[in-house]
């Protein structure tokens, strides 16, 4: 799942987004009435995804999936996209890119995102050698080990 809550025009509009999706792009997004945009897409086409109000999202074992549909008030909006993965195996490994971008118009948001997917398709194969490189994994097993470490004087 990716989620989030733009809060479009700051703590001054948070509660009057409005919400729209980009069927042929996988671009959701919300706006409000003085025109700004903010969306994100995955460069993996989504499986679902949803809008309402953030007091209302819910995911558990009864709602597993997004209901493709949006909020169709002004609210604090939410907006969640779900990608559905096949299992992975043990070392195996799933990338993917995300998109975020903000506009002062829904065809200015939709080129922004288009664009960050072009761009972003280039480069993931080196992000994914970075990812996995040895050097990198043996910091990472350095942070573990710290993380493990308990604080002197400090209460559970």
């Amino acid at each position: 799942y990716f989620v989030f809550d733009f809060d479009i025009n700051g703590l001054e509009g948070f509660d009057n987004d409005l919400s729209g999706y980009d069927d042929e792009n996988d671009i959701l997004y919300q706006y409000d009435k003085t025109g700004l945009y903010a969306g994100f897409s995955p460069i993996s086409r989504s499986t679902n995804y949803e809008t309402c109000l953030t007091k209302d999202f819910k995911i558990d074992n009864e709602k597993i999936n997004l209901s493709n549909t949006l909020y169709d008030k002004p609210g604090e909006i939410l907006s969640a996209l779900q990608i559905e993965f096949k299992t992975l195996e043990p070392d195996q490994s799933f990338q993917t890119a995300l998109i975020i971008s903000g506009a002062s118009s829904k065809e200015e948001l939709i080129e922004n995102i288009k664009e960050g997917k072009n761009n972003a398709i280039k480069f993931l194969s080196q992000v994914n050698r970075s990812v996995k490189s040895e050097q990198r994994n043996k910091q990472e097993e350095a942070f573990l080990k710290l993380n493990l470490k308990k604080s002197v004087d400090c209460k559970d």
